[in-house]
């Protein structure tokens, strides 16, 4: 049968240790041991199960909170940002504004590191949120005022510099004074790419580190003052939605594709049946085998994928584990501990089917491509 072959591709998908509970009796002492029964001891035994089933699905990130915005273009990705601030103190209101500008901490590319970056500033029209944004949304008519509020072109950008987008004053004046002008509403700024070759990672509020986060820099000028004050705004959200000229192909099942940011989810199944009844599930390693040359993946990557339960309605649920890189065989395997997923399927008539999902899915652009179910 051609499934039996998928153990060489996804190695041992599950190593079950199974304690087949015979009997039980006092620990004996090491004289007593050796005229006990085998079948008056705890049996180990270990199945291997191959995956009966894979192939692979277009879902919608979630980017509700990311640790970094993507913005670029390259020859396969197109990310567009969006960025607001909010808790604007009321001090601010109605001050002379000199000039403002929006810093952004650099901590990850893809594409050409050395490549241009540049990008057209636009006024955001109508609220959003992270949990179902894509490019359309950001395209539709209305979403944004189609006027280039400001521009931002630099031609090398390292991953770790911070650069200063700058701010049409009319656009920051009005933020300021938004609390109190209700025909003024504050809905951040697009940052749309018109480079070529590539995509750059900026840190967001959610960064671990303070000092990478967004910030606001207004220079401003008091009634009757001729000094000039600045002042640094760090409250804010940010998202982002990105496409790919790459199509997926979901119906491949030789291959199972996990594309961060857009996104794609792995699905495999098993069946278990060939376990003994009542057996006690000790431990369960789920293994998956990357096809190198198909992903994408860089420095900058979070090295680890997500397996999620799925339940019979076909949700991802709560229950979930993560990946520990390996080597079998002389190639690199990603091997993730479901003992729990195995027990529930043990007990229970529920689907033996698990989704996988990028660990950094909801801010990076990686793709891991693994071995599928059919892989020859």
């Amino acid at each position: 049968m051609k499934n039996v072959l998928v153990t060489l591709v996804i190695i041992g998908v599950i190593g079950l240790l199974v304690f087949a509970l015979q009997g039980c009796m006092e620990e004996p002492n090491p004289v007593g041991s050796g005229v006990i029964p085998p079948s008056d001891l705890l049996q180990l035994d270990t199945a291997t199960v191959s995956s009966i089933g894979s192939f692979s699905m277009k879902t919608v990130p979630n980017t509700v909170a990311p640790l970094n915005i993507l913005v670029g273009k390259t020859n396969e990705y197109e990310a567009w940002a969006l960025i607001r601030f909010s808790s604007i103190p009321d001090t601010l209101l109605f001050v002379d504004l000199v000039g403002a500008e929006i810093d952004l901490r650099s901590v990850s590319h893809f594409g050409d590191s050395l490549a241009p970056l540049s990008f057209d500033v636009h006024r955001v029209l109508t609220s959003w949120g992270g949990d179902s944004l894509n490019i359309d949304t950001l395209t539709a008519p209305g979403f944004y005022d189609p006027s280039i509020s400001s521009t931002f072109q630099m031609s090398t950008v390292g991953d770790t510099a911070t650069i200063s987008v700058p701010l049409d004053t009319t656009l920051a004046r009005a933020w300021l004074n938004s609390p109190l002008d209700t025909a003024n509403t504050n809905f951040g700024v697009l940052l749309k790419p018109t480079n070529t070759s590539l995509v750059k990672g900026f840190a967001t509020a959610f960064s671990p580190t303070v000092a990478h986060r967004p910030q606001l820099v207004a220079r401003y000028r008091r009634p009757g003052s001729a000094s000039i004050d600045t002042v640094r705004l760090s409250t804010s959200i940010a998202t982002f939605a990105a496409t790919s000229s790459v199509t997926i192909p979901t119906g491949d099942s030789t291959r199972i594709y996990l594309q961060n940011g857009i996104s794609s989810h792995g699905i495999v199944d098993f069946t278990i049946s060939s376990l003994p009844p009542r057996a006690t599930i000790h431990k369960a390693v789920m293994e998956i085998t990357l096809d190198p040359l198909a992903s994408r993946l860089n420095s900058h990557t979070r090295d680890s994928v997500y397996a999620f339960f799925v339940d019979t309605t076909g949700t991802l649920t709560s229950l979930f584990a993560i990946s520990e890189p390996a080597v079998a065989n002389g190639q690199k395997v990603y091997r993730i501990s479901i003992t729990s997923f195995v027990q529930i399927w043990s007990r229970s008539d529920r689907p033996n089917r698990i989704a996988l999902a990028g660990y950094a899915e909801s801010y990076s652009l990686d793709s891991f491509v693994f071995y599928g179910a059919q892989s020859a």
